[in-house]
This record gives structure tokens, sequence and C-alpha cells, in this order.
């Protein structure tokens, strides 16, 4: 609780293997494709609207409902 979520996550990440990780905004990164490849570690995150844009794609949507349930 007196880690930010992102720090912690990279911290223990190079220990996480062959899994799917659901977390909010703070574990989303920008080399996730590369994690993904690495690691065979699947991170999951919500998406966020774009500056401008009313309202989520209908995937998107899904897949934000999705990991907000599961976490």
């Amino acid at each position: 609780a007196g880690g930010h979520d992102g720090k912690i996550f990279d911290q223990i990440r190079p220990q996480l293997h062959s899994n799917e990780l659901c977390g909010d905004k703070a574990y989303r990164r920008p080399n996730a494709e590369d994690i993904r490849q690495a690691q065979n570690l699947t991170i999951l995150t919500p998406v966020k609207k774009q500056k401008g844009q009313s309202c989520l794609e209908p995937q998107h949507q899904w897949l934000s409902t999705v990991v907000a349930r599961v976490r």
C-alpha cells in the first residue's frame, strides 16, 4: 500500500512467466508486446478513451468490463 503499483509491478515482473495479469492503468507498459514475447506474460488493462472520444468502441468496452470484473 505504500508504493505505486507500477513500480512494484516492475520489481516482481521478472518472476512472472506464462501468465495473464489483469490490472488497472498503472500496469500499462509501453513495451507490453516485448514483455509478452520475452516472458509469455500478457498484461490486460482497461482501454482508455482518447481525447475527444465520446465513447469506446464495443470491443474496447467489452475488454474494459472484463478486466474490471476479473480485478
